[in-house]
């Protein structure tokens, strides 16, 4: 059965933003988080007439707003996939659940050739 490609993405970009994140990509999404909030600061202040002396203008900087929302994007993506079993030296095996990440199973089975 051919999936739509684009429909397969979709669906899997909500599976993994609803999905358990591993701990390291959790603290990066709390860093990229407070960075982004720091850098809103200044205008919410203004909004409220309050005004910063000059050196505090570095918080205002949109580039870092930006980079750190995307970077908290991209610290949400990673999954931890259910250990299905496990080899001989006792590493986990993981298998990918082509519900939920259909994008990534299908890409799984074109390289192994399947």
């Amino acid at each position: 059965m051919q999936t739509n490609s684009f429909l397969a993405f979709l669906s899997e970009l909500v599976s993994r933003l609803q999905g358990k994140t591993p701990k390291f990509f959790v603290v990066w999404q709390w860093i990229s988080a407070i960075v982004a909030g720091l850098t809103g600061v200044p205008e919410f202040l203004r909004e409220l007439n309050i005004v910063l002396p000059a050196p505090f203008s570095f918080f205002e900087n949109k580039i870092v707003a930006i980079a750190s929302v995307v970077a908290f994007m991209m610290a949400k993506l990673p999954v931890q996939n259910p250990v299905v079993n496990r080899d001989a030296t006792g590493a986990p095996l993981t298998k990918t659940d082509p519900q939920k990440t259909p994008f990534t199973a299908n890409d799984q089975l074109k390289k192994n050739g399947l």
